[in-house]
């Protein structure tokens, strides 16, 4: 699910957000707003996950997608401490994927996070970041949405390509580096699919 800063980015704007986010804006100028609207929101958020996982669910995952928009010396004070909260709150060493977008060099403090997967979006060398995280880490990812948006031919190798690349590296779970477009066909989907499965 989305967390509190992202959440919170949406309410502010009402949509997606420009460069200069308004949530920021609140920081900067009524930061004991901005401190009850996210302690609120993360309060909605853990009784929702919490709510998943008594109805069984196996692993909950954490999409910060507009992480990028909080400023690197700030990351922690508008978003990370959220969910560092959020996740202290949910049962010991409960699966939780992280997905911080745009934040994969923050690598220190995503890690202290309490997640025990980290998620990164396509502009990242997966292997090359599995490989400087504690084997304790899983990572989750990372093949570019655009690449479903072209041939079966370009999805198959590409995915082949991701996959190759995380041979031997310990827990990798294949994934999208974001969502899905409006403009994927449905046979690159197949083909993803079909290749991941068959993938040994």
């Amino acid at each position: 699910m989305r967390q509190p800063w992202t959440l919170a980015t949406y309410m502010t704007e009402g949509g997606s957000p420009a460069d200069s986010p308004l949530l920021l804006q609140l920081y900067q100028h009524d930061r004991p707003f901005f401190l009850e609207l996210l302690q609120l929101i993360t309060q909605a958020c853990t009784d929702y996950l919490k709510m998943q996982i008594d109805a069984g669910a196996d692993a909950v995952q954490l999409f910060d997608s507009w992480a990028s928009l909080a400023p690197d010396p700030l990351y922690h004070e508008l978003s990370l401490r959220w969910i560092e909260q959020i996740i202290a709150a949910l049962p010991p060493r409960f699966p939780v994927i992280l997905f911080p977008k745009g934040k994969a060099h923050l690598t220190e403090e995503l890690l202290r996070s309490g997640a025990q997967v980290l998620s990164f979006d396509w502009t990242v060398d997966l292997a090359r970041t599995r490989a400087q995280l504690p084997a304790s880490i899983c990572v989750q990812g990372n093949l570019d949405p655009l690449i479903l948006t072209r041939s079966p031919e370009e999805t198959h190798q590409a995915t082949l390509d991701l996959l190759h690349s995380m041979r031997g590296q310990p827990g990798h779970i294949f994934n999208l580096g974001h969502g899905l477009t409006p403009q994927a066909k449905v046979e690159n989907v197949q083909t993803l699919i079909q290749t991941v499965v068959n993938f040994s």
